[in-house]
């Protein structure tokens, strides 16, 4: 045993070295290798002599070989026509011209890498295809196909040998796969420093126990990572969410090659997963004596820390609406802390640091899966963010319970809030993730949020997690009264909170539900479950009249419609005469058909203004038209989503901004003031989207007299009811911190009615199309005091976290002490 324990690091050395070389000569020449999609522009081919049925199948065929393989992401033509539109183009100047000068500029405003255009003909009952492949940003040429078939059968069977030629001249790296690079270059160093220490006279004590033990659990996490990155890609058959749009004729599921992706992925990542845990195992098992000496103590919570960090990583995933429980398991949010606050009570400083930062990434990026539907750049830009955020949060909030265990009671939570909030702000804000968000369904306990906002909840989850920590730490240690004492505080604490919260909601149950002569108004949500960026804008637009038409003998007052779901500029095409140009024709139905309704109606548009230099301003809106059918007001979305709906800095990054637009991102303009409508019974406004899930921005509205909160969402694209129902538990808070009502009407779900209390009261299903008609009470009451002192709680957190970071500090200096923490 002691030969083997002996040679088994140089082994290991050997290993990790052997495997790295391996997965980089399979990557390169092996049945997987790395490949680039680039982005592709089919246009409409010219046809002659062939029947509507025939036109049909070529095109199908050609769109779903070429998306199919891969090397190419096809785009979309109506995602193309919507971008050219904003340039004052379409994919009709090609039709007029078909000439290779106007297929490069339409595929260059595109953001085509290459394009293909060709012909199909039939003559004498034989059929010719040519099909033209060229680079839009070289103006080059790179083959051409001219082949003639007896048959249409052996045209469409030849198709494929077409993609096939074609696809054998794509090379290069994809953005996923170059971060592979890196990892194998990790693997083989360490396996090389592993052979180093332990076949050579050189170093440390420490730096081999460092090896040892700290080594194979940062390669595991570093390839656990990675791995959910791709395997969340292969998913989606490594497509973004137009190609799967395409490869699925608009039933969006699994692409034909998915199963392939997901093989490609667990090639590369599962041999560095498996030797990596094996390492991390063998290695604390084999010298766990030496483990004690190198870690300053004994204990399964630390010898096996990491193992418990990932316990609360699934705990706080779970927490939250997940693919596993769509409502979310909420109880999860009062525990899930706990074993990884054990891990910080057990392990020093650096070792609690890189802990810690594990748990937030990993829980973080588990429970925003859904962001890698949306595109191949959304999910890496926000999680590699975060790993910065957590190393910040961990670093700042352990050193002072690194020092006095006692002050993890209040340090944790103090620190929680704090960091939450600033992570709310700014051009990054993303206010998702927040473990208070979970509690939505304990409605005594969230009514705090009223004076404290959505942090007052969060702490007070936080507090519960330190609280059983701490106590089972010293229960561990037979120490029962520093455990029971602030057990029993805490138990006085939430009684306190229940206490207000029954309180508050029979208030507004008297007041509002059983007083009849409560006046209220009629609304009637429309949900098309069409997504207007991928359908065509006719289609939706005649589904809305549909189900708009079904709801209108109920009488609604008013009638809301999603973000986005009528795609015309409605002040543009009204100034235009209505017979010349079709757009106008559309608008000037539309504005006679609301104007028949005889009821107010909300909907998300683009709308647009003159910019510098003759460019023009498109703004994702919001449109109120009154009964007359006149425009009552227009709401400008102010709070775009970072990267993929906005990008200030633009002359300071450009090649950041370069590379965004190379992701098919389409960038607006940001609304620059408060738009609050007037229905004439109440007033209300409109956050757009992801606008709900910011409190500060929400009370500014409500400060400026708003008396109902009106939000339209498309959140379509993420393909999963479980964003749906995450954006839809951050939002709810907003009606309970402000004391008014809430509708959300949105393009798939969730479309609800909440009360002031946060109660859902009524919601359509996801993914469905339906109306929900509600009756809402008017009245605003008195201003709640989040609505009257806003964030007061997170500062007075951040503040008191300050002023325990600096005494902890002081009294380090006083006191000189030097041990390490």
């Amino acid at each position: 045993m002691r030969n083997f324990k002996k040679l088994l690091p140089g082994f290991a050395g050997i290993v990790f070295i052997s495997v790295a070389l391996a997965e980089w000569v399979l990557s390169l020449f092996g049945p997987f290798v790395f490949n680039e999609k680039i982005n592709l522009l089919i246009f409409p081919f010219y046809t002659y002599k062939l029947s509507d049925d025939e036109q049909t199948k070529i095109k199908g065929y050609l769109r779903d070989s070429f998306t199919g393989s891969e090397r190419y992401l096809v785009m979309d033509e109506n995602s193309v026509e919507k971008k050219l539109k904003m340039e004052n183009l379409s994919l009709s100047d090609f039709k007029k011209t078909r000439t290779h000068e106007k297929a490069r500029e339409l595929s260059r405003k595109a953001q085509a890498g290459q394009y293909i255009m060709g012909y199909v003909m039939k003559s004498g009952g034989e059929y010719e295809i040519l099909v033209n492949l060229s680079d839009s940003k070289f103006d080059t040429e790179i083959k051409v196909i001219k082949q003639k078939f007896t048959s249409f059968d052996g045209l469409l069977h030849y198709d494929k040998t077409i993609v096939e030629e074609l696809s054998s001249l794509q090379k290069g790296f994809s953005i996923a796969e170059i971060t592979y690079i890196p990892i194998l270059v990790c693997f083989f160093i360490y396996g090389s420093i592993l052979l180093l220490i332990f076949f050579l006279p050189s170093g440390t004590g420490r730096i081999k126990l460092f090896t040892l033990f700290r080594g194979p659990e940062i390669l595991f996490c570093l390839s656990l990572l990675f791995f959910l990155f791709a395997f969340i890609f292969s998913l989606n058959a490594n497509m973004d969410y137009v190609q799967r749009f395409i490869a699925t004729g608009g039933n969006i599921g699994l692409a034909a090659d998915s199963g392939k992706e997901q093989m490609n992925v667990f090639i590369r990542f599962a041999p560095l997963l498996l030797i990596a845990l094996g390492a991390y195992i063998a290695f604390r098992i084999l010298f766990r004596k030496s483990f004690s000496r190198y870690s300053g103590g004994k204990g399964i919570i630390r010898r096996w820390a990491l193992g418990w960090v990932f316990v609360s990583s699934i705990a706080t995933f779970l927490a939250f609406p997940s693919f596993i429980a769509q409502e979310g398991l909420g109880c999860f949010a009062l525990i899930c802390l706990v074993p990884v606050i054990l891990v910080f009570f057990n392990n020093r400083y650096g070792a609690s640091l890189f802990y810690g930062t594990v748990y937030g990434t990993i829980s973080f990026l588990l429970i925003n899966y859904w962001l890698g539907t949306f595109s191949l750049i959304s999910l890496q830009f926000v999680v590699i963010f975060y790993i910065f955020f957590f190393l910040v949060l961990m670093g700042i909030m352990l050193y002072p319970v690194k020092k006095f265990k006692i002050l993890t009671l209040v340090i944790i939570p103090l620190s929680w809030v704090g960091f939450d909030f600033l992570r709310s702000i700014g051009f990054l804000g993303y206010p998702w993730g927040m473990l208070g968000t979970t509690l939505y369904g304990f409605h005594p306990l969230i009514q705090i949020s009223a004076v404290t906002g959505v942090w007052g909840v969060t702490f007070l989850a936080v507090l519960c997690n330190a609280i059983l920590a701490y106590a089972i730490y010293y229960f561990l240690k037979g120490e029962n009264m520093k455990a029971l004492v602030p057990v029993c505080a805490g138990a006085a604490i939430f009684a306190g909170v229940l206490f207000f919260g029954f309180n508050a909601i029979n208030n507004h149950d008297e007041k509002y539900v059983l007083n009849a002569s409560t006046s209220q108004v009629k609304i009637a949500l429309v949900q098309e479950s069409l997504d207007p960026r991928k359908h065509a804008d006719t289609e939706v637009y005649s589904a809305l009249i549909r189900l708009t038409d079904g709801v209108m003998n109920e009488k609604p007052d008013m009638v809301v419609w999603s973000e986005g779901a009528f795609d015309w500029d409605i002040r543009q095409f009204t100034d235009r005469s209505g017979d010349a140009v079709s757009d106008s024709r559309v608008v000037r139905d539309f504005l006679l058909y609301q104007k028949a309704m005889n009821a107010c109606l909300v909907t998300g548009i683009v709308d647009q203004e003159p910019g510098p230099e003759g460019e023009k301003k498109y703004y994702n809106s919001a449109i109120l038209l009154n009964k007359k059918g006149d425009i009552a007001g227009i709401y400008h979305k102010k709070h775009l989503v970072p990267f993929t709906e906005h990008f200030p800095y633009r002359k300071e990054l450009p090649w950041v901004f370069d590379l965004l637009k190379g992701f098919d991102v389409f960038f607006w303009t940001a609304g620059e003031k408060e738009t609050i409508f007037d229905q004439g019974e109440f007033r209300f406004f409109t956050p757009i989207c992801f606008e709900d899930s910011f409190p500060g921005e929400i009370r500014d509205f409500v400060n400026k007299g708003a008396g109902m909160i009106v939000n339209i969402s498309n959140d379509f694209w993420s393909q999963t009811p479980v964003e749906a129902r995450q954006h839809t538990i951050n939002s709810l808070f907003r009606a309970v911190e402000n004391g008014l009502p809430m509708v959300r009407a949105t393009t798939s779900g969730v479309t609800c009615y909440v009360d002031r209390c946060g109660r859902i009261l009524a919601s359509l299903p996801c993914y469905e199309e339906g109306t929900l008609v509600v009756s809402v009470p008017t009245g605003t009451g008195s201003p709640t005091p989040y609505t009257r002192w806003g964030d007061w709680f997170p500062l007075a957190c951040l503040t008191a976290l300050a002023g325990f970071l600096i005494t902890v500090l002081l009294l380090d200096i006083i006191k000189g002490r030097s041990r390490r923490i």
